[in-house]
């Protein structure tokens, strides 16, 4: 899992890895990522970004990540 392998040796607490862990779940069962996708790592570092800025809440944490993603440029090449 992108997550937690980015996470090793990070200053979170249990409790703090255990919601971005969850709010990662969450959001890649609804952007239906699978295993494997690049997408994955980016949103795990989406989740970690705004953990680090303070977020604790679960739900909170899922809304920031998929309002960021939605303001991203689509490559229409």
């Amino acid at each position: 899992m992108p997550l937690h392998r980015l996470l090793e040796n990070s200053a979170f607490e249990p409790e703090h890895i255990e919601i971005m862990a969850a709010a990662f779940r969450d959001l890649c069962r609804e952007l239906e990522l699978v295993e494997g996708d690049p997408l994955r790592e980016v949103i795990a570092r989406q989740v970690i970004e705004f953990a680090r800025r303070g977020e604790r809440d679960p739900v909170t944490l899922k809304q920031r990540v998929m309002q960021a993603i939605k303001a991203w440029p689509l490559d229409r090449q």
